[in-house]
């Protein structure tokens, strides 16, 4: 029995932009939605589930029936050890094992005389010279592993979830959206026999989406790497729905998005997948050298379609108006940097070719902390990059992906005051440093971009 349709609507997009547009409606204001929109997300996850309940009404109407086994005890596997072998062999072969696809490299990060340390010290220190070892590509083969697209887990039979599928765990801790696990006391019970029946894929499939593939950096860092690398040597390809930036960027890569299998179940067992430690998102947080050679190519086939003059200084700016890292004063910040012969650019609402384009033909960016900064790949080494962070980020991904790319990267650190700063749960977690709103300190930006010497395309 196999996954329904090959290409089909994101129905989870769908849901989360009607959500927003009834939120912007009933709620103007954008701090009283954000308090609103966290409590709701909370409530529907606990109807959903039941309260952890649904799972124990299903194994009841399964032994009612006669058809349940015992539970086992959910797991993450951090203990088994696969058999490492020739990339070939693991393809060809019939063994479960693991492959090193690229090397590991150590990468050095130094921090610019013109940046602005976080009021944080323990932020601050994360940002200091200090080297990082940008990990190793590996290439796993499994066999039997249940499958859920939208979270990324992959669970045995035996309830042992691949260690890096967690990921997920952001937004579910217990995996209880997986409907087949269960709280009971200290322990997680994954049932099995809940999930017979479902859709199975019998063919060899490689996995190219993870939970955090709607987000455009994570998917850019985590998942084009590996899509290239799998493109290559010839490995079908099996996905969560595609938006139409995915199905650019893929076909950047020179993948046809239509060759690609959509999974639209909630949930599949694959016989034999092919998996990679790219999907815990350490291709984001430990941005490898390597990821240069990627993104040329896939900027050569952008500007063989696209041509034309790109402007040489650009203010990269959010739109959003959700106090999720709001900065109050964008338009200020806009007006000073025009005066200064900046281009403001939303890459939110450009298409991807266009966004490669405009990051390729700058000499300075300024950009504000977002996944907009991976954009930073298509630009030249030695690229002037200034980047406006709130404080409390604890996230210094950008700076190890700026170091690899060998571009000149500025921080330049803004102070959020407490009253600003919203409380939201996420993955069973209260964060205060997602929604919030502060204000730039515009005459510090303003004098660090007048002090840069521009670098040239030429030198």
């Amino acid at each position: 029995m196999q996954s329904a349709a090959k290409r089909g609507l994101d129905w989870r997009a769908l849901r989360q932009a009607a959500v927003r547009r009834i939120g912007r409606f009933l709620f103007p204001d954008p701090r009283r939605r954000a308090r609103v929109g966290s409590a709701l997300a909370k409530c529907v996850h606990s109807i959903l589930t039941l309260g952890g309940r649904r799972v124990r009404i299903g194994v009841a109407i399964d032994q009612l029936l006669r058809r349940s086994r015992p539970p086992c005890r959910l797991e993450i596997d951090r203990s088994r050890v696969l058999q490492e072998m020739p990339l070939w062999a693991l393809l060809n072969g019939p063994c479960e094992g693991f492959a090193i696809a690229e090397p590991e490299i150590l990468v050095t990060v130094k921090q610019h005389p013109l940046s602005v340390p976080s009021s944080n010290p323990a932020e601050a220190s994360t940002y200091l010279d200090h080297q990082f070892h940008a990990r190793e590509m590996t290439l796993e083969r499994l066999r039997d592993h249940y499958w859920f697209p939208e979270s990324g887990f992959l669970i045995s039979r035996g309830g042992k979830v691949w260690r890096n599928s967690v990921l997920g765990q952001y937004g579910d801790r217990d995996f209880l959206t997986t409907q087949a696990v269960e709280r009971r006391g200290g322990e997680l019970l994954f049932h099995d026999c809940l999930l017979r029946g479902c859709p199975v894929i019998e063919e060899t499939a490689a996995i190219t989406s993870h939970f955090g593939s709607g987000n455009y950096g994570h998917f850019m860092l985590d998942m084009v790497p590996l899509i290239r690398k799998l493109s290559a040597i010839g490995v079908p390809l099996v996905s969560r729905p595609l938006l139409d930036w995915h199905r650019s960027i893929y076909r950047s890569l020179g993948v046809d998005p239509s060759d690609v299998r959509i999974v639209t179940d909630r949930v599949v067992m694959l016989r034999d997948c092919v998996v990679s430690n790219r999907h815990n998102a350490e291709g984001t947080y430990a941005a490898s050298p390597q990821t240069r050679e990627v993104f040329e190519a896939v900027l050569g086939n952008v500007l063989a379609r696209r041509a034309g003059a790109a402007a040489k200084r650009i203010f990269v700016a959010r739109t959003t108006n959700n106090l999720k890292r709001e900065m109050r004063n964008r338009q200020q910040l806009a007006d000073a940097l025009a005066g200064r012969g900046f281009t403001v650019v939303h890459p939110e609402t450009l298409p991807f070719d266009v966004q490669a384009a405009i990051f390729a033909g700058a000499d300075v960016i300024v950009a504000e902390f977002g996944a907009a900064m991976v954009n930073v790949v298509f630009a030249s080494p030695g690229t002037e990059v200034v980047e406006i962070i709130p404080d409390d980020q604890d996230d210094p991904w950008s700076a190890h992906l700026c170091a690899s790319l060998g571009l000149e990267h500025i921080t330049l650190f803004q102070r959020v005051d407490e009253a600003d700063r919203i409380a939201c749960e996420a993955g069973g977690r209260v964060l205060r440093n997602v929604f919030f709103a502060y204000d730039a300190d515009i005459e510090r930006i303003c004098r660090v971009v007048d002090s840069i010497r521009p670098h040239s395309k030429s030198e």
